[in-house]
C-alpha cells in the first residue's frame, strides 16, 4: 500500500506477539465500518481517548516516541485497521527511535488507515487514513503529553484558541473540532446542491 523502508520497519508474524495477537483478536468493528474505540481500546486497555478529525499525527512522532520511551516502552507495532486488510495475520515493527519517527513524518504513515501500539500498551494510535484519528494514552502519559506538547485543535487555526494543556481541555477541543468540521461539509454540501 505504502512504502515502508526495511531498515526501520520489520514484518512479523502476530503469533510472534501474543500480547499483540490478543490486542488485534480483540478489535471490535462498529455499524459503520469504522473501528468502534471504546470496546476495543478504551475499555479493554483503560486508556483516555481523544477523537480527531481531520488530523494525522505523523508529523509528531518524535515527540510521542520520546514520551513513550521516557515511560518505558522500547518497540511499536502496527497493525492493519479495520477493512483495510494489507498485512493479513503479520505486523511491522520499529524501534522507537528518531530514525523510525522520522520516516513516519516523512512518509506520513500515521495519515494511513494503520494502527499503531507501543510495546507496552501506554499508547495507541488508530488511523483511518487522515480523516479520523484516535488517540489514546493512559491517563499519566496523556497528562505528561499534553503538559510537554500543548495541542491546538481548531478547525480553522484560530488564532486566538488557548492551547490544550491537559486531557480534559484536549477532549473539549476536540470535540468542538469534531461539530465545526460536521458544520463546514454541511456548508460545502449545501453550496454543491
Amino acid at each position: 500500500m505504502w512504502d515502508w523502508p526495511e531498515e526501520q520497519f520489520r514484518t512479523r508474524n502476530l503469533s510472534d506477539e501474543p500480547a499483540l495477537a490478543e490486542f488485534a483478536g480483540g478489535l471490535v468493528v462498529s455499524q459503520d465500518g469504522l473501528l468502534d474505540i471504546e470496546q476495543s481500546v478504551v475499555a479493554r486497555y483503560g486508556l483516555q481517548c481523544l477523537p480527531l478529525v481531520e488530523w494525522d499525527h505523523s508529523s509528531d512522532a518524535s515527540e510521542l516516541f520520546a514520551l513513550l520511551r521516557r515511560a518505558g516502552s522500547t518497540r511499536g507495532f502496527f497493525i492493519d485497521y479495520p477493512g483495510q486488510e494489507e498485512l493479513g495475520f503479520r505486523f511491522r515493527e520499529c524501534e522507537l527511535s528518531e530514525a523510525a519517527a522520522f520516516e513516519i513524518a516523512k512518509r506520513d504513515l500515521f495519515g494511513w488507515a494503520i494502527i499503531f501500539i507501543d510495546d507496552s500498551f501506554l499508547s495507541v494510535l488508530a488511523s483511518w487514513f487522515s480523516d479520523f484519528t484516535h488517540l489514546c494514552m493512559t491517563p499519566p502519559l496523556f497528562a505528561a503529553y499534553c503538559s510537554a506538547h500543548p495541542m491546538l485543535l481548531d478547525i480553522q487555526g484560530d488564532d486566538e484558541e488557548v492551547p490544550a494543556r491537559d486531557y480534559e481541555t484536549a477532549l473539549e477541543a476536540a470535540r468542538k473540532r469534531e461539530q465545526d468540521w460536521d458544520l463546514l461539509v454541511e456548508k460545502m454540501q449545501r453550496k454543491t446542491r
